[in-house]
């Protein structure tokens, strides 16, 4: 392995103190010291002994019914004091939770060109987006998907209004990198309540399907299972009187860990828009394809920008929510720049490269590498002012083209070079 010698005087990264992909330098030890051994489950321990059960409560989240059962049940979840391993654990009891993870994790994902081999209109979703679309949308987006995670979970929700005569149900799609988005998720429920809602004269009863697949067997992953999760359902409490909603997947940290890669197994969800059934999903070639998955690779240096090393947003990249609207993506105005020894970092060998730039360098994608470099010759030959204009307030806006399959820019300027 090549010595680190030559990057002992390097910084930390710019995004380092974040949940994301990116990681501390400082932190690179502490890191590889951590042993899974201590709290490890096995394959066969998919239920807790009664002396080892951890003290739960009833919430107003929902799972699907056992297979013997008619009706479905409230998860129960340990106090959000609890660390976070306790819930993974406690979630690996749940036979209801086992049965939907297995269900989707059974399958190999489904593979996704950015070129529509496969007749499907899909809208990508990136780390720290999101997005919303209704089954009525005018140009037909069949599918939300987003890929990709290793440490991360992505989120999705479906949901319906047993009112509804127009078969106007509406889509989410997440892709959450920390435990900091609080806020986010909260205005995603109340984005579906508002959508069925909407020129109602009286309040529609609405029912919501939440999948979540993401993680695997570490410290990090166990973190967001368990903060999203008690956040749903202090989300369904309060909301209880507009919204019914039910987990129908948690594959999610110990549950969805492969043990013969130590990584995830899925690391791609995505949805239907207009049946919300959700299956496995691999995006193909997501940076080398612009008009079918626009501006991958300025989206990417999202993540790179130190102004959103602690972010608490989520980007809202799609909110196609009302019936005929056209399809829209927009890249929200803000600023970056290349970050101190960013060309010692694109030079070192992979194996290096990864401890530097990932929480989990053993598992990543084999495109990881290419990714991250390209998005630093990006960060290092473009300027935010030539995208975003002089004062980093105009967004990018690309509308969704039926006929040719194509996102076009219809707001903004492609003069990327020019210096502010």
């Amino acid at each position: 392995k090549t010595s680190k010698t030559s990057t002992d005087n390097m910084r930390p990264i710019a995004t380092s103190e974040s949940c994301s992909t990116l990681i501390d330098v400082n932190e690179y030890d502490h890191k590889l010291d951590y042993n899974h051994d201590d709290i490890q489950i096995p394959k066969n321990d998919l239920y807790l002994n009664e002396d080892s059960s951890p003290r739960v409560e009833e919430t107003h989240l929902m799972i699907p019914p056992e297979e013997k059962k008619k009706s479905s049940e409230r998860l129960s979840l340990p106090s959000p004091s609890c660390p976070s391993w306790v819930i993974d654990r406690h979630l690996s009891s749940i036979p209801a939770i086992v049965d939907g993870a297995e269900q989707i994790l059974s399958k190999p994902p489904v593979q996704y060109s950015p070129q529509h081999e496969n007749n499907k209109d899909i809208l990508y979703v990136y780390q720290r987006e999101v997005a919303h679309m209704t089954s009525a949308n005018y140009s037909g987006i069949d599918v939300l998907v987003s890929d990709l995670a290793t440490t991360c979970h992505i989120l999705a929700l479906h949901s319906t209004c047993e009112t509804n005569t127009t078969n106007n149900s509406l889509a989410s799609l997440a892709h959450i990198d920390g435990t900091t988005y609080d806020s986010c998720i909260r205005q995603m429920i109340e984005t579906h309540i508002e959508h069925h809602n909407s020129n109602k004269l009286e309040q529609q009863s609405i029912s919501m399907s939440i999948h979540i697949v993401g993680g695997y067997q570490e410290d990090t992953s166990r973190d967001i299972t368990n903060w999203m999760l008690q956040l749903l359902a202090t989300l369904a409490k309060e909301y209880s009187d507009q919204i019914s909603m039910t987990l129908s997947t948690c594959a999610v940290s110990s549950i969805n860990h492969d043990y013969d890669s130590n990584g995830p197994i899925g690391r791609g969800l995505a949805i239907e828009v207009s049946t919300g059934k959700v299956h496995l999903a691999k995006v193909l070639d997501i940076f080398s394809c612009p008009h079918n998955i626009p501006a991958m690779t300025l989206r990417s240096c999202r993540l790179w920008s130190g102004n959103t090393t602690q972010t608490s947003n989520l980007s809202v990249v799609t909110s196609c929510t009302e019936p005929k609207a056209v399809p829209t993506i927009t890249i929200a105005p803000f600023r970056y720049a290349p970050f101190p020894d960013m060309d010692v970092l694109e030079q070192l060998p992979n194996d290096v490269f990864l401890e530097y730039t990932s929480t989990s360098p053993d598992c990543e994608e084999p495109e990881f590498c290419d990714n991250a470099r390209a998005t630093m010759r990006y960060l290092r030959t473009t300027c935010s002012a030539g995208l975003f204009g002089s004062s980093i307030d105009t967004p990018l806006v690309y509308e969704f083209r039926k006929p040719t399959q194509e996102w076009i820019l219809i707001t903004g300027k492609i003069d990327s070079k020019k210096r502010a």
